[in-house]
C-alpha cells in the first residue's frame, strides 16, 4: 500500500505540468498555448518562452513565406531543404504539414545531456520553428508539456 501510493504521488508530480493552465499567446498569425507560469520574452523577433523552473525554454520564430499561392508541402519541402534535410519527421500540426526533428548534446561539464525537440511547419502562408530545449533528466516530466504546446498551435489571420 505504502508503494503504490508513493508511486501515485511520483506520477502526480510527473504530469503536473502537463495539467497547468494554458494561456493562449499570439505570434504574428500564429496562435499557441503556454503553461501560464512559463514567462514570455523577446529577443531579436524571436519569442522564448521560460519554465519557472530553469534550464527549460523554447524558442518560437513565425515569418511569412516570399511566394503567393505555395502549396503548404511544396513551402515544407523547401525550409527542410534549407536547414538540411537529414534527421526531420514529417508530421501534421494544425492540420498542415510539419517536420520533427530530436537533437541531444552534452553541457559543457559533461555531465548532463540537453535534448532540443525541433519542429518546423508552413501552411503555404506563414512559416514557423519552434525549438524546445530540457535536460534530458526530465524529459518524461516535460514531453506531456511540449505535447500539449505543439498540439495547441493554430494559423490565424493574424497581424
Amino acid at each position: 500500500m505504502k508503494n503504490t501510493l508513493l508511486m501515485l504521488v511520483v506520477l502526480a508530480a510527473g504530469v503536473s505540468g502537463a495539467a497547468e493552465k494554458q494561456v493562449k499567446h499570439q505570434v504574428k498569425a500564429l496562435s499557441i498555448q503556454v503553461p501560464e507560469s512559463w514567462e514570455r520574452s523577446q529577443e531579436d523577433g524571436t519569442e522564448k518562452f521560460d519554465a519557472p523552473t530553469g534550464g527549460t525554454f523554447f524558442l518560437l520564430d513565425v515569418g511569412q513565406v516570399q511566394t503567393a499561392g505555395m502549396k503548404a508541402d511544396v513551402c515544407l519541402d523547401k525550409i527542410l531543404a534549407g536547414v538540411g534535410p537529414d534527421g526531420w519527421k514529417k508530421i501534421q500540426v494544425a492540420s498542415q504539414p510539419a517536420a520533427r526533428r530530436v537533437s541531444v548534446d552534452a553541457t559543457e561539464d559533461g555531465k548532463d545531456k540537453v535534448e532540443s525537440i525541433h519542429y518546423v511547419g508552413c501552411n503555404g502562408k506563414t512559416t514557423w520553428s519552434l525549438i524546445f530545449s530540457m535536460n534530458q533528466l526530465k524529459k518524461e516530466e516535460l514531453e506531456p508539456v511540449l505535447s500539449k504546446v505543439v498540439q495547441s498551435i493554430s494559423y490565424t489571420k493574424g497581424k
